[in-house]
């Protein structure tokens, strides 16, 4: 059972991952892109069964997404947005969420030079030093 005092303030993650773009040109066979593919992960959790409702993590997830689009060149089809109240295949669920992550990993059009960004909105715990994002 999960501590009461570990949960008493939601915690917000946006999280922005990069690929190792010195990797990419550290690697002997390697090609480095001028302009790498930009794909983003959002995703939204403010509904959960056994904690607090987050008023605003669904509304800033898309805010996000709207930064990403208008702001920092990514197109509408670059993004993946999961939030509370979508249909199964778009619900943040951990399966759901690992799922996307696994695509993208292992989708052979991306290189190490590529853009991954992943925000997360929602609650999030540490255990032991271990630190987690809850999906819904």
């Amino acid at each position: 059972m999960i501590r009461n005092w570990m949960l008493r303030r939601p915690l917000a993650f946006a999280f922005i991952a990069f690929t190792a773009t010195a990797t990419a040109l550290a690697q002997p066979n390697s090609t480095f892109e001028l302009h790498p593919k930009k794909r983003a992960l959002v995703i939204g959790v403010g509904s959960y069964t056994d904690l607090p409702r987050l008023e605003y993590a669904v509304a800033d997830a898309l805010l996000f997404k709207s930064i990403l689009t208008g702001h920092l060149g990514f197109s509408e089809s670059d993004i993946v947005v999961l939030t509370d109240g979508a249909t199964s295949k778009t619900r943040p669920t951990a399966g759901v969420i690992l799922g996307e992550i696994e695509e993208f990993a292992s989708n052979p059009a991306y290189t190490a030079s590529d853009l991954f960004v992943f925000y997360f909105a929602g609650h999030g715990l540490s255990v032991s030093g271990e630190d987690y994002l809850l999906p819904s």
